[in-house]
C-alpha cells in the first residue's frame, strides 16, 4: 500500500535515526505529551546534527497539534531550553504558564516563532519572535528565569503565589519541531 505524504514526511529527517530499542529515553513519553487531531507524530531520535544525545521530534498536520511539556517547581529559578521549528508555516510556540496552589493558571507568557499571534486575553502575554527570514531555521536556545519573565510582563505578578510553571513547546498545523533540551535545575527531562 502506498503511504500518504504525511506518513512519508514523518519517516525521515536528514541524518536522524529513531532511538534504538533498549536505549533509555530522556523524555517522559507519553506522560508529558499532549496531542489533538489525527495527523500527529512524535518519536525520540539521535543523530550527529543534533549536537545533543537525543531529541524529541514532533510533527502535526493541518488542524492538529502536538505539545511537549515540563512541570517545574515554582521555587526553581532557572529554565534551559533548546529547540528548532523546521517549517516556515504552521504553529511554533514556547508557552510558560504560572500555576497557583489551587491548580489554576495565574498567568501565561508565550513566545510565537511561527504562525499567527493568539488573541489577547487577560493575564496572557504573547511575545512575537517571528522573523521575516524564518526560512533560515536554526536552534532557539536560551536560559531564563520564569519569575523575572512574569514580573516584567504581567503587572502585579507575585512569584510567591506560584506552585509550578508549566513550560511547553507546541507544534501545530503542519509544523515540525525538534527539542533537545527542556529542563530546570530541579526538574529534569528523565
Amino acid at each position: 500500500a502506498r503511504k500518504s505524504p504525511f506518513e512519508e514526511k514523518k519517516r525521515i529527517v536528514a541524518g536522524l535515526r529513531e532511538l534504538p530499542p533498549g536505549e533509555k529515553s530522556e523524555w517522559q513519553l507519553p506522560t508529558n505529551l499532549v496531542t489533538e487531531g489525527t495527523d500527529t507524530f512524535s518519536r525520540v531520535v539521535t543523530g550527529e546534527g543534533l549536537l545533543a544525545p537525543q531529541a524529541l521530534e514532533m510533527t502535526s498536520g493541518v488542524g492538529a497539534r502536538t505539545e511537549y511539556f515540563l512541570d517545574m517547581d515554582g521555587a526553581d529559578d532557572e529554565l534551559n531550553y533548546r529547540f528548532q521549528f523546521l517549517s516556515t508555516q504552521g504553529t511554533g510556540r514556547l508557552n510558560i504558564a504560572a500555576v497557583g496552589q489551587d491548580g489554576r493558571t495565574v498567568a501565561t507568557v508565550g513566545y510565537v516563532f511561527t504562525g499567527s499571534l493568539p488573541e489577547k486575553k487577560d493575564r496572557t502575554v504573547w511575545i512575537d519572535r517571528r522573523l521575516a527570514n524564518n526560512y533560515q531555521g536554526g536552534w532557539v536556545q536560551a536560559q531564563l528565569r520564569p519569575s523575572e519573565l512574569f514580573s516584567s510582563q504581567i503587572p502585579a505578578f507575585t512569584p510567591e503565589t506560584v506552585a509550578k510553571y508549566r513550560v511547553s513547546v507546541e507544534s501545530g498545523n503542519g509544523q515540525h519541531a525538534l527539542i533537545t533540551e527542556l529542563k530546570s535545575a530541579g526538574s529534569q527531562v528523565e
